[in-house]
């Protein structure tokens, strides 16, 4: 049986609560239930570009110049 990932979040929060309550399996914890879904980390990084200036560059740009750094502290 298929069940939409809107529906695991949802009971993903009811759990957290009942959790608190009754000792539950893993697999029907809070955390257990929104990995089934699919959503592990909820959350953005507008707060980070806000307060701390967070400017995220491609990755493979920030890739390439980590590389050359390592690179260079290797002496190569």
């Amino acid at each position: 049986m298929a069940v939409p990932a809107g529906m695991l979040r949802v009971m993903s929060a009811m759990m957290y609560v009942l959790d608190k309550v009754i000792s539950v399996p893993e697999s029907f914890t809070g955390e257990g239930l929104r990995v089934v879904a699919g959503v592990t980390y909820i959350g953005n990084n507008s707060k980070a570009k806000r307060d701390l200036g967070y400017d995220p560059r491609p990755l493979k740009e920030g890739l390439a110049e980590t590389l050359k750094h390592e690179m260079k502290l290797l002496g190569m």
